[in-house]
């Protein structure tokens, strides 16, 4: 019977011990798993929101070159000849980076003028009978279509522009297409998803109907049931998630071009946030597993003189349950001769550093700019409530590269963020040992001087202006700074207070011409 009795005992033992470590392990995991989910879900909503508008603003500037050029044409035919215009649309097509897919000039009577190439369904004399090509007589003012079939069948956007003589007379109009489902520079700026994970940007017009997406085949589809497409076709913009016609979940951003009234919608499929997750918990678990098997095996060899330190266990597996996302335990030290129980204390340690590791790793990620490396906008956040609850003083530095937009317009977007990782390597070179770098966002950063006043901040701005105006970018140009600064607690005692009065600063430089510091006071007095 005493056997018996033992026997069951150390099966019981070894059982629970199993088990708690199992359930805590679990709770961990799915802890983990959902806070993760979360912030990678608002992170992605997030970015596609911001590209979406990226993109909107790109399509408007496009669409505002297109317009200018049609009307450079227009107001050449108003003087040329039959044959200069057509020598005009020809140049057009044959410049370096042509707008459209082609171009022609009609009169009064949509009679084609001129037209480039020749070969697009249309010929020098042929009057044009669309719906569209009226319209855009009858408005007598630049005109963007929505997508309808030329006469090869095509899936047509039209840009006009109208033609008028030196006494005002409407003479026609100059018109330029661009063919949806083919390559143009409108479909090359939208067809590549930055993410590139299965990520991909969509754009329907004023009614709903696709004119821009990945599939072809689905041109001209009326998607205006989608919920997030009735939004911004009511000129709403932002970001949520939705699920698409064949039941597959989207984390989608939105915005609306304002000139043409299209929407532009970037998504991501939802499922991508579980891989990176899994993944974890996959690797965690196979670490686990042999760990967990030791502490079992040795677990029933146990007698009744390691129940203490067994309870020492089963409230360390608690504090830790009751400690997530914090700092792990630390095991208590346990006084036993026994070698068995001393393995086992060793493995749990073991196995919980390593799971914590992992979470680590994990949460690190979410704290980190994808592109520059150095700490986002969430970790910024994190630092400055932090250091204002246990009221530590600091100066906040807010930056942005001068012309940014000029530069990515002028080199292209990929150049554009070889110039943001390059001023991220060139912030912690200049800032003391203890003081943070930030990526607010966009070409936006932010330096926290701890224990310092203005004066300090100042020389710690000025230094990093003048390394950055004399240091050649990836650009292959110096890209200066306009600089703003800002004091807790003398400026202000809240967060969003501070980062305003630091913003307003910053402004005030944009305002006296850029690459200067400007420090925030009541007036805005002196620069460094």
């Amino acid at each position: 019977m005493k056997v018996s009795r033992r026997f069951k005992l150390q099966i019981v033992i070894s059982g629970i011990l199993a088990l708690s470590i199992l359930f805590t392990a679990a709770i961990w995991l799915f802890a983990s798993f959902q806070v993760n989910k979360k912030s990678l879900e608002t992170s992605y909503l997030k970015n596609n929101y911001w590209y979406a508008k990226k993109l909107a603003s790109e399509t408007n500037t496009l669409l505002s070159s297109m317009g200018a050029v049609l009307q450079t044409v227009a107001d050449q035919a108003a003087y040329h000849s039959v044959r200069e215009m057509q020598e005009d649309v020809a140049a057009l097509m044959d410049s370096r980076e042509p707008y459209f897919n082609s171009v022609f000039i009609v009169d009064q009577n949509r009679v084609v003028q001129a037209v480039s190439p020749s070969a697009m369904g249309s010929s020098v004399g042929q009057q044009l009978d669309s719906s569209v090509s009226q319209r855009a007589v009858t408005l007598k003012k630049p005109f963007i279509s929505n997508p309808y079939r030329g006469i090869t069948e095509r899936l047509i956007v039209l840009v006009s522009y109208p033609i008028f003589d030196r006494s005002g007379g409407y003479k026609g109009f100059v018109g330029g297409t661009i063919y949806l489902e083919g390559d143009n520079i409108l479909t090359n700026m939208l067809e590549k998803h930055y993410y590139e994970n299965g990520s991909y940007v969509y754009v329907v017009d004023r009614a709903g109907h696709l004119i821009f997406h990945p599939n072809k085949q689905r041109l001209s589809e009326d998607v205006s049931e989608n919920k997030i497409v009735a939004k911004v076709l009511k000129g709403e913009e932002g970001f949520g998630r939705v699920v698409n016609i064949e039941g597959k979940s989207f984390l989608a951003g939105y915005a609306l071009e304002s000139k043409s009234g299209w929407g532009i919608v970037s998504q991501t499929p939802s499922s991508i946030t579980n891989e990176p997750i899994c993944n974890m918990i996959v690797h965690s678990v196979k670490l686990a597993f042999p760990f967990v098997v030791l502490v079992w095996f040795i677990a029933w060899w146990i007698s009744r003189r390691i129940s203490r330190p067994l309870q020492q266990l089963a409230s360390y597996t608690e504090e830790t349950t009751k400690t997530l996302g914090q700092p792990p335990v630390p095991i208590p030290r346990v006084r036993t001769n026994i070698y068995e129980i001393q393995q086992l204390f060793e493995s749990v340690k073991y196995s919980s550093q390593h799971v914590h590791s992992y979470l680590s790793q994990l949460q690190e990620e979410t704290q980190t700019d994808g592109l520059t490396g150095i700490a986002n906008r969430k970790t910024f956040d994190f630092v400055m409530k932090d250091l204002m609850h246990n009221d530590i003083p600091f100066s906040l530095i807010l930056l942005d590269i001068d012309h940014f937009k000029k530069i990515n317009d002028t080199y292209g977007h990929p150049t554009g963020d070889e110039v943001i990782k390059f001023l991220a390597t060139v912030m912690p070179d200049v800032i003391r040992e203890g003081d943070m770098c930030f990526r607010y966002g966009g070409e936006e950063f932010c330096i926290i001087v701890l224990y310092s006043d203005e004066e300090v901040a100042g020389n710690i701005a000025e230094r990093l202006r003048q390394t950055m105006e004399q240091s050649i970018s990836p650009a292959g140009i110096a890209a200066t700074l306009s600089l703003g600064i800002s004091v807790f607690p003398k400026h202000a005692v809240s967060p969003n207070e501070l980062v305003k009065l630091a913003d307003k600063a910053l402004y005030q430089s944009k305002q006296e011409g850029r690459n200067r510091v400007t420090i925030f006071s009541q007036g805005f007095s002196g620069h460094v």
